[in-house]
């Protein structure tokens, strides 16, 4: 269990939890502009709708990339516990 509190697991566990709250701040933003995109279209079409469209695909590339930087954080925890941390008695050559 040490392994759990090294200076990298502990590095990588923070990397992991910086990017999940960045997805979640990402996806709020997105979810806020897919809401006033909504709104928008029920007044009816208007200059303000181009406006809105370009906002909510800027918040969908960043929900994307909020996304994948955290995956790519979430593996690379991952594969650290799979690769350093067994259980009591094992090494990671046993089943």
């Amino acid at each position: 269990m040490q392994r759990l509190y090294t200076a990298e697991a502990l590095a990588l566990r923070r990397a992991m939890t910086e990017a999940h709250q960045a997805l979640e701040a990402a996806y709020a933003d997105y979810q806020d502009v897919l809401v006033r995109a909504h709104d928008a279209y029920e007044h009816g079409p208007s200059a303000a709708d181009s406006d809105i469209i370009l906002q909510l695909r800027g918040q969908g590339r960043a929900h994307a990339e909020a996304l994948t930087n955290y995956s790519h954080a979430l593996m690379a925890w991952l594969i650290y516990v799979e690769r350093h941390v067994h259980p009591a008695g094992r090494s990671s050559g046993s089943a």
